[in-house]
């Protein structure tokens, strides 16, 4: 997971750069990211070293994944101004839908008789393998995942188009779009204090006001100026240290579920249903768009301490219908705030910095899932066998 999420953010910083000077064609990128992803798995499926296949497999994964990330979300904010918090999450909605399709395929193909792992536990002997019955349908897992990625892009390909103007919102949009006009009021430093979706405590307002004129113009902030502005990095930390819980539960609570329930097919329908979970995430979106940063924030946190607290006592709960229910309850509100995260990061950052110079941002900014899977690797590494999850 941590080299998947690294290869992620390296990828969509990669993405950035090819979207900021105009190198490919919307459909050319979204070809070459699902190509990337494809072929890589293919590769690594081949592999006869055990080495080669616990990176090649991840990083082809993440790296098709990030190359694409930032491409789709730049395209949608364009067609849709004023509005990039609920675009935004519809558009990285699409990841938890496909967590729950591709979750249950997983389980239906490798696993359709319910075998449990031959060993379990918290420590050394949480990721003991299955038996050869099950691990010998890996092949044609990945084959049918493949097949099933080459008729999305395909499709995608076919239904997407790119906006006419290539570099932001353009003259035209502002002089007869209300609605970008509206934005841009939003974004100026006399209206910035009183518009919801922007109430903050920074003071750093010029960046508003020049990142509007570089989505207009050829003028370009320097890339350095932006990330150095508090906003940046006041956001970029809070999502680093808050979004680590998440990835904890996306990375391990099938792991952790086999220690309190043996039963692979509940704990695969978790997963189903915590996708879709996480994919709402355009709950919190839409919220960003009406109400302040600051005061949706503090909701996320809020339910996520409460998940905390849940998950520490869940063991003492005997009736295992309920501990079930429960543990169903909490990693679905995990995968909900996990999300939430991924949804509120690209939608500030356009909102405080335009599309234009929002989506350069981003393809750093995007980079606090790397911090956190580091974060969370330390932890399940040093401290789960001995303290528990």
């Amino acid at each position: 997971m941590p080299v998947t999420i690294m290869a992620t953010v390296l990828a969509n910083f990669l993405g950035s750069l090819v979207i900021k000077n105009q190198l490919l064609s919307t459909r050319l990128h979204v070809f070459l990211g699902g190509m990337i992803a494809i072929v890589g798995v293919q590769l690594a499926l081949r592999c006869t070293e055990w080495a080669l296949f616990r990176y090649l497999f991840p990083i082809s994964i993440g790296a098709g994944t990030g190359f694409v990330y930032s491409c789709l979300l730049y395209q949608a904010w364009k067609f849709f101004p004023a509005r990039e918090g609920l675009i935004s999450g519809i558009v990285i909605g699409g990841f938890g839908i496909g967590g729950y399709w591709f979750s249950t395929l997983s389980t239906q193909i490798i696993n359709p008789e319910n075998m449990q792992p031959m060993n379990c536990g918290i420590g050394e002997t949480l990721n003991k393998p299955y038996t050869m019955e099950v691990a010998s349908r890996l092949t044609l897992l990945i084959d049918s995942v493949c097949v099933r990625w080459a008729a999305i892009i395909l499709l995608t390909m076919c239904l997407l188009r790119e906006h006419e103007d290539r570099n932001g919102y353009s003259e035209d949009d502002l002089e007869k779009d209300t609605t970008v006009v509206s934005h841009r009021s939003a974004w100026s430093t006399t209206d910035y204090e009183t518009s919801p979706s922007m109430e903050t405590e920074f003071d750093d307002d010029l960046f508003i006001n020049q990142s509007l004129i570089s989505c207009i113009n050829d003028d370009e902030i320097p890339l350095k100026t932006l990330l150095t502005s508090r906003k940046f990095i006041t956001i970029y930390l809070l999502n680093s240290l808050t979004v680590t819980q998440g990835v904890f539960l996306v990375s391990s609570s099938k792991q952790l579920g086999q220690t309190l329930f043996q039963d692979d097919k509940f704990l695969s329908k978790v997963l189903g249903i915590a996708s879709v979970a996480g994919a709402i995430r355009f709950i919190w979106s839409i919220l960003l768009d009406s109400f302040a940063f600051k005061r949706v924030y503090s909701w996320l946190i809020s339910i996520q301490i409460s998940v905390g607290i849940c998950l520490a006592l869940i063991s003492q709960i005997n009736n295992q219908g309920h501990q079930q229910a429960l543990w169903l309850t909490l990693v679905s509100l995990g995968f909900f705030c996990e999300g939430g995260h991924f949804v509120m990061a690209p939608t500030i950052y356009c909102k405080l910095f335009g599309p234009k110079d929002g989506i350069r941002v981003f393809g750093v900014g995007f980079s606090f899932i790397g911090l956190a899977s580091i974060i969370n690797l330390i932890i399940v590494t040093q401290f789960l066998s001995s303290v528990g999850f």
